[in-house]
């Protein structure tokens, strides 16, 4: 994903953060990717995704000209002449020292393209031939992942549904590795539902009355509120609730905050109540959430044993009780 010098992660953090301070008030929503994510000991050109406010690009040129950042040099090795890549979907610069790679995607896409800028790259190349070979139900075409059934672009807002589209558990930035994707998707694999990823429906002209007072999305659900339940529906199913092993013997859940760490929050707590309301859309995440909490309670539960017991062999060695 990177090439060119390498720096110490430990020494590129700060600079990685103050990048994103700058850009931050004109982006919807940023973040680092590449092997930065990938939480490797050192790294080379980090690469970023970001969701931009229509200011952004306007902001960078400032940025530019105020000598923040200066654009990436490209120099041709046969003409020597020097270019540069400062377009609207992409742009390289280099800030405190650190070359800087960032793409630009929006809702639509964030989920696949912060995948697909993490990498690493020779993973990325097998899942590409993958698509193919194994017959995935969507393509990707200009950043964008469509239905091969009707061609039409999906909504990947986020990684947990990009995993769900993929048929795998979700994998953590720093395990990724092109043996963990080829270990899971062999011949006769499941993808994911693409229906499932298809856009909210847009307006058709002359179907919106002129007088409506409310916005779409408004409009929409007024729509949906209208229409009659049949009289002989099917009774809705008991959504899905917190339970183990998400689900604490004191009431408290696991929460996933990122980078492969977990907490324990109140039920009540705002992110507990957004990863509740995901799980109850998406089973399949919530299925490969749990598999993953459940090998890290394993996990821990083994490495407390392992200190229990170091600590009680020290105290008999100095002739002591164990607390």
């Amino acid at each position: 994903m990177s090439n060119g010098e390498r720096i110490a992660r430990e020494e590129a953090t700060p600079m990685v953060g103050a990048m994103v301070a700058l850009l931050t008030q004109h982006c919807e929503w940023i973040t680092p990717a590449g092997s930065y994510r990938r939480e490797k000991a050192d790294i080379g050109d980090v690469e970023v995704v970001a969701i931009p406010k229509p200011s952004l690009l306007a902001h960078m040129d400032e940025l530019v000209r105020n000598g923040a950042i200066a654009k990436k040099e490209y120099t041709n090795a046969k003409t020597g002449k020097v270019s540069f890549r400062w377009g609207e979907k992409y742009r390289a610069f280099v800030q405190g020292g650190i070359k800087f790679d960032l793409f630009l995607c929006d809702m639509d896409t964030r989920g696949n393209q912060l995948w697909l800028r993490t990498g690493p790259a020779d993973a990325n190349e097998w899942m590409m031939g993958a698509f193919h070979k194994y017959n995935a139900p969507f393509t990707v075409e200009g950043g964008y992942i469509w239905s091969k059934s009707n061609v039409q672009k999906l909504h990947i807002a986020n990684e947990t549904a990009w995993f769900d589209l993929l048929g795998i558990p979700f994998i953590f930035p720093a395990q990724r590795t092109i043996e963990a994707y080829q270990s899971l998707i062999k011949w006769g694999h499941v993808w994911g539902d693409v229906n499932r990823y298809r856009p909210t429906p847009k307006p058709v002209e002359g179907d919106k009355p002129k007088n409506n007072p409310y916005q779409w999305e408004e409009w929409l659900e007024t729509r949906k509120s209208a229409v009659k339940t049949p009289k002989n529906a099917t009774p809705q199913k008991a959504q899905w609730d917190w339970a183990k092993p998400f689900l604490c013997n004191d009431g408290l859940v696991w929460v996933h905050v990122g980078y492969g760490k977990w907490e324990k929050r109140p039920q009540d707590d705002c992110q507990a109540k957004a990863h509740l309301e995901h799980y109850r859309r998406l089973p399949r995440s919530r299925d490969a959430m749990a598999f993953t909490i459940q090998i890290k309670l394993q996990g821990w539960e083994r490495d407390e044993r392992m200190v229990t017991a170091v600590r009680n062999s020290l105290a008999i060695i100095r002739g002591g009780v164990a607390a």
